[in-house]
C-alpha cells in the first residue's frame, strides 16, 4: 500500500511560492526507521519531508522517511523527495524554495522542466559548475 497523492485544490489554494523542508517529530520508541540527527533540539524522532505554502506555513503534502530499502542506499534522495513532494504542482508557475540539503543542478532542471522554479542555498564545499547562457531565452 503506497501513499495516497493529495488533491490540494479539494481543501486548499496554495499560493505561488510553496517550501520545502523537513521536520524531525520527536520519539524515543522502538521502530526501525527513527533517525539521529544531532543538530536539531531533539536529536531522536521520526523524520519528516514537507511541502508547504510560504505565506501561511500551511502544510501540503508530507512524506515519512522510512529508511534504506533493502540493502542498497537510497541514492538521489533529495532529488526523489523534491520530485515527489512537488508532483501535485507541476505545470503551475509555482516557485519553490529549499535549503541546501535539497539544492542540486538536477533538482534545478527536473523542476523546469516540470514549469517550477527554484531558490536554494549551496554548500561552499559542493562542487557545481554552471554554464551560463547569454541568450534571452536560455533553454534548461
Amino acid at each position: 500500500m503506497g501513499i495516497r497523492k493529495p488533491k490540494p485544490e479539494k481543501f486548499y489554494l496554495p499560493g505561488e511560492n510553496l517550501t520545502i523542508d523537513e521536520q524531525l517529530v520527536p520519539f524515543r520508541g522502538r521502530v526501525s526507521f527513527k533517525q539521529y540527527l544531532p543538530s536539531k533540539p531533539d536529536k531522536y524522532g521520526m523524520r519528516i519531508w514537507w511541502i508547504c505554502d510560504s505565506k501561511t506555513s500551511y502544510p501540503l503534502f508530507g512524506i515519512p522517511y522510512l529508511g534504506k530499502e533493502g540493502q542498497n542506499r537510497a541514492e538521489k534522495l533529495a532529488y526523489n523527495v523534491v520530485n515527489q513532494l512537488c508532483e501535485p504542482y507541476f505545470r503551475s508557475n509555482r516557485n519553490v524554495t529549499f535549503d541546501n540539503y535539497f539544492t542540486s543542478i538536477d533538482v534545478a532542471k527536473s523542476l523546469a522542466q516540470n514549469g517550477l522554479t527554484i531558490v536554494g542555498t549551496l554548500r561552499k564545499t559542493r562542487r557545481v559548475y554552471l554554464k551560463f547562457s547569454t541568450q534571452e531565452n536560455p533553454r534548461y
